[in-house]
């Protein structure tokens, strides 16, 4: 039995849904909640402290975590294309965009989405966030024992929501996540056969600021309406009905229905199965996005977007991977001697036994055979798969294992740096180079004093053998620096 965690990381309030998962099954066991403490501690520290609260007694490992990158952090555009191919586009939309950012594209992560076919070509869209705010957010969530499987925007993991959408309400649904900082918009429609599933058709996430004030929600709304023309004239299609979720500020829901005179629905989550006791409307409403990200985790493949690729890509631990590795070694080991002997058992039945271990095998490597060649039917062939991602993992555990000697691992490096910059000096780390024998910082900051004072709290945590000052110049009112910090003692000979 698998454990599937929904996370919504909200703007005043952090809220957790768990389901139980039995093969194709679902139960529901917890639904939880907690308020973003106030004060006057930075946002992010107060934001750990909820959520540490929040997960308290529910990881493990069989827990598998699905977690919202928060909106703030992101971007949405849609565009229309002569054809969809997901790496092609991603480049094209790296041109399309670059000098339209405030800062380069090249520190962006893009995450592309197919969202149908019109008239005028293939629709896709394009989700992205900055490298460095994706770092950062799987840094505070690991230091909370939350390693998420999925990292993907709230507007994408809305979709789920569409399975328990009426098809008579109308070709085309937009869901709204509301809270009092903005809005996730997540437009779904039907093919072009209405009892096809709705597919995600257009996405948009706004911040706001102080939404409870009526001149705020006058421009939340506007802005809603300009999404919904844009996306009959680019789509073909109309917003047919309008499901709100969310916590959004007082008398919004009223003035939305008011002026953007759509009909208004309410989702029936009363066909998930095996739930233990049914959930009311409000719970419904208010833990939306935490339900979609557990259904998406439940959805039994890869998410079509998630920010954990390459060097952030979700991996099993080293030790569970190499359990299933011995587990499968023995199965194989079993196969081979199965297939030396023959007792006088019928052949038939020595072959259907086979049959079981080869699968029993099989299943075993689902967990660590990349994606895309799960499909293979030769044990053989998966025990080599699962040789050649224990080498990999090895290699990758170097940077995110125990430290090795005096060498800190990657996380423990950023933690360090963390811990070792006051408050009140002002830097800004903008970039961080790391590799198996030094660190290399580059970042801005208010004086030349400053510079010198980074270098000795870095050099006084006696966890370098050398920090050293490297390039320093004035930059209109800030020092640009750069910091080379050796990771290991160097050879003097």
């Amino acid at each position: 039995m698998a454990r599937l965690i929904g996370v919504e990381l909200g703007p005043l309030t952090v809220r957790a849904v768990v389901f139980a998962q039995r093969l194709r099954t679902l139960e529901w066991q917890d639904l939880r909640e907690v308020n973003i403490p106030g004060g006057d501690r930075p946002f992010e520290d107060r934001q750990r402290d909820a959520v540490a609260e929040l997960v308290e007694g529910i990881g493990g490992d069989d827990a598998e975590f699905m977690v919202a990158m928060e909106s703030r952090r992101l971007m949405v555009r849609t565009f229309t294309f002569p054809f969809f191919d997901r790496k092609r586009l991603a480049r094209v939309v790296r041109v399309e965009l670059d000098g339209d950012l405030p800062f380069p594209i090249d520190d962006c992560l893009v995450e592309l989405v197919p969202a149908g076919v019109t008239g005028k070509g293939h629709r896709a869209i394009a989700y992205l966030a900055r490298r460095a705010d994706v770092e950062q957010q799987l840094v505070v969530l690991k230091s909370l024992g939350i390693d998420p499987k999925r990292l993907v925007p709230n507007s994408f993991a809305l979709r789920q929501i569409g399975r328990y959408c009426d098809p008579n309400w109308g070709s085309s649904i937009a869901i709204l996540l509301v809270s009092n900082r903005g809005i996730d918009v997540a437009m779904l429609s039907h093919g072009e056969d209405s009892s096809e599933p709705l597919q995600l058709a257009d996405a948009a996430s706004y911040t706001w600021i102080n939404a409870h004030q009526g001149d705020v929600q006058e421009r939340m709304i506007s802005q809603l309406k300009r999404q919904f023309v844009d996306f009959e004239g680019e789509a073909d299609r109309t917003c047919d009905a309008l499901v709100t979720l969310g916590d959004p500020p007082a008398g919004f829901l009223d003035a939305v229905g008011e002026q953007l005179q759509i009909p208004m629905r309410v989702p029936d989550f009363g066909e998930i199965p095996g739930r233990r006791k049914p959930l009311g409307t409000q719970q419904i409403r208010t833990h939306a996005a935490a339900i979609a990200l557990a259904l998406e985790g439940a959805a039994g493949r890869e998410s079509d977007v998630t920010f954990r690729r390459g060097k952030l890509s979700y991996r099993k631990s080293r030790t569970d991977v190499k359990e299933i590795l011995v587990q499968a070694a023995v199965v194989f080991g079993i196969i081979a001697f199965l297939g030396l002997i023959d007792f006088g058992v019928k052949r038939g039945q020595l072959q259907s036994r086979l049959l079981g271990f080869e699968k029993q095998l099989i299943a075993l490597g689902r967990g660590v055979i990349p994606s895309g060649q799960n499909e293979i039917k030769d044990p053989k062939r998966v025990i080599s798969l699962m040789k050649s991602r224990i080498h990999q993992i090895d290699e990758e555990f170097k940077l995110i294992g125990p430290a090795v000697g005096t060498t800190l691992r990657t996380l423990d490096l950023v933690n360090l740096l963390s811990e070792t910059i006051p408050s009140s000096l002002t830097v800004d780390i903008s970039e961080m180079e790391i590799d198996d024998e030094k660190l290399t910082l580059k970042g801005v900051t208010d004086t030349f004093e400053s510079v010198d004072k980074l270098v000795s709290l870095i050099s006084e945590t006696k966890k370098f053998p050398r920090v050293s000052k490297g390039n320093t110049q004035k930059a209109a009112e800030k020092v640009r620096f750069t910091i080379s910090i050796d990771r290991i003692e160097k050879d003097k000979s």
